[in-house]
């Protein structure tokens, strides 16, 4: 069975439309810390990643900088701008070397008036958009450091395989300076947020990469906070 990410309109199309989408995109290549477009842009194109990952960010008035995602390979962003053609209302910059899958405008137009189901998928990414905002704005109001962190990390888990029935073995792939600009914490606090997770048995750090050993625990955990 194909695997989709969670927030890749593929998932959410048929194979007519998933063949439509790629004849009709065009392929853009980008360089490490290079930016796809900033706050304030024109919106007019929709991406998804073919390969590569993508930071998306909004430095504030104060010059603070609030990361609102990291996005990978099967992933999709700039899609909200299509749908109410208004500006960007963030910046996204690439982590990585990153291929991207570009719907323009017009190509965005034939899409949706062959294939409906490709507007069906929007809304999809919309709502996954909208779901996950809210629980970020909610996590940030009423949880500390290792709730948010701990949140965090079982938001990437929920859309992976699990390599064995209870997950135990799961691998996800998150720096502590990604995961820190993740949860607007600093990267000391994650640190010692890993730490007391991996002396309670919950997971291992090895190389930017974190092992989840007992994920029925890291739920139980996080529903009591």
């Amino acid at each position: 069975m194909t695997k989709y990410t969670f927030q890749d309109i593929f998932q959410w199309l048929n194979p007519e439309a998933r063949l439509a989408f790629i004849k009709i995109a065009q392929t853009r290549k980008y360089l490490k810390r290079q930016i796809v477009f900033a706050n304030g842009d024109d919106g007019n194109e929709f991406y998804r990643i073919a390969s590569g990952k993508v930071r998306i960010y909004e430095i504030t008035a104060d010059e603070r900088e609030l990361t609102y995602g990291l996005l990978e390979a099967g992933d999709c962003f700039g899609f909200v701008s299509l749908l109410d053609n208004g500006p960007r209302h963030a910046t996204v910059e690439t982590c990585s070397k990153v291929e991207l899958q570009v719907i323009t405008q017009s190509a965005f137009e034939k899409l949706s008036a062959k294939h409906p189901i490709f507007l069906d998928g929007l809304l999809q990414l919309c709502a996954i958009h909208i779901r996950g905002m809210a629980d970020r704005l909610a996590s940030a109001h009423f949880d500390n450091v290792p709730a948010r962190l701990l949140r965090c990390i079982l938001r990437e888990v929920d859309f992976s395989e699990p390599d064995s029935v209870d997950g135990t073995g799961l691998s996800v792939r998150f720096s502590q300076s990604e995961l820190a600009l993740m949860i607007g914490a600093s990267r000391q606090s994650v640190n010692k947020a890993l730490q007391a997770f991996q002396c309670q048995g919950l997971l291992s750090v090895c190389g930017g990469r974190l092992t989840i050993q007992n994920l029925k625990k890291m739920r139980a955990l996080s529903a009591e906070r």
